[in-house]
């Protein structure tokens, strides 16, 4: 359709087809359904960029020169475990870096502030606390909805429990543990309402990324070189199948839309219009059980594979967070875990 229409079904359609969840149902729905499909508590989606090749522009043409040498526009997107997409940006010139790309979007911001996803952060693994009259055991593996957990307390005296209050985000850090009036035990909140008991970090709702991406408490990416641990070649072999959610959601836009996989004859300004309508309608296609012809997706993969630059991996998307770091690993130990009781 011309640039038009095309701009007509952005805004239009695009706020109803694409759109981040707004309430903690939605999340919770999301997560859930990631959870069922891919074996990943916790996470959201998958974050991408994917680069559609555009004709040289005549103005500021170097900016558009993407890492395999040819001329595109950068496109930002996340995407659930149905292949649909839940945001996407469609503004950057192919020599932006992926992580400048994420850094700087509404995304991003929303992720940090608390603003999405509304919903806690969950305690996923925890060990013996160990304090200098004795130990506590924490029952639970999960947080609850109702902002606290229960927590029994072995040769701590006539009391012998303690209960354990959330911070204003859902979430507990407990730096220390001592004795408080009457044989009570006290913990302490850590700042930004992050958790931490005794090392175990608490995992909030996070995104996956490939190598291009930083590290982040909400954004998750695999371990560099590979792995050292067969627990860490283990998470990066999850990670790297969950974020083939986000390469069928590729292949089957670009099969539905075959003018993705060439140059199109548009200007710079009129293309992202175009790009957005093609990610709407796919929602609605998807949304209606719309099949995509076997041929044209394999065709749509191959492209991906032959024309996609391969991710830039720069000193800011390293994984020097600690926070990340520490969420990271409690992921890798709660799916190292999981499969030993299996």
């Amino acid at each position: 359709p011309p640039p038009q229409v095309c701009r007509a079904i952005s805004v239009v359609l695009g706020p109803d087809y694409i759109r981040t969840p707004s309430s903690e149902q939605e999340v919770e729905d999301l997560v859930r359904g990631f959870s069922r499909a891919h074996g990943l508590p916790q996470c959201l989606g998958v974050l991408d960029c994917t680069h559609v090749a555009v004709k040289a522009p005549a103005r500021r043409s170097s900016d558009y020169v993407n890492a395999a040498g040819t001329h595109s526009l950068n496109v930002h997107a996340l995407c659930d475990y149905r292949s649909c997409f839940l945001d996407v940006v469609v503004k950057w010139p192919g020599g932006a870096h992926d992580a400048r790309v994420f850094t700087e979007s509404r995304l991003n911001s929303d992720l940090r502030d608390g603003t999405i996803p509304p919903c806690p952060k969950e305690l996923l693994q925890v060990r013996n606390i160990w304090v200098h009259m004795g130990s506590i055991w924490v029952h639970m593996d999960h947080l609850g909805p109702s902002g606290n957990i229960w927590v029994h307390m072995d040769h701590m005296g006539p009391h012998g429990s303690v209960w354990v209050h959330m911070g204003p985000s859902g979430s507990i850090w407990i730096m220390w543990v001592h004795m408080g009036p009457s044989g009570s035990t006290w913990v302490h909140l850590g700042p930004r309402g992050s958790i931490w008991v005794h090392g175990e970090a608490a995992v909030p709702v996070y995104l996956l990324g490939d190598a291009a991406f930083p590290l982040r408490p909400q954004l998750m990416k695999e371990y560099p070189a590979g792995g050292e641990t067969a627990a860490e070649r283990r998470f990066n072999r999850a990670l790297s199948g969950a974020r083939s959610v986000m390469r069928a959601a590729l292949g089957r836009l670009r099969a539905r839309w075959g003018a993705l996989r060439r140059a199109m004859d548009l200007s710079v300004d009129a293309l992202p219009a175009v790009l957005h309508a093609c990610f709407v309608l796919h929602n609605y296609c998807e949304a209606r059980g719309e099949a995509v012809a076997e041929r044209s997706l394999n065709a749509a993969l191959q492209h991906d594979r032959d024309a996609q630059p391969p991710p830039c991996v720069s000193v800011e998307t390293g994984d020097q967070d600690a926070e990340g770091r520490a969420v990271r690993r409690v992921l890798t130990e709660f799916l190292d875990a999981r499969r030993r009781k299996l």
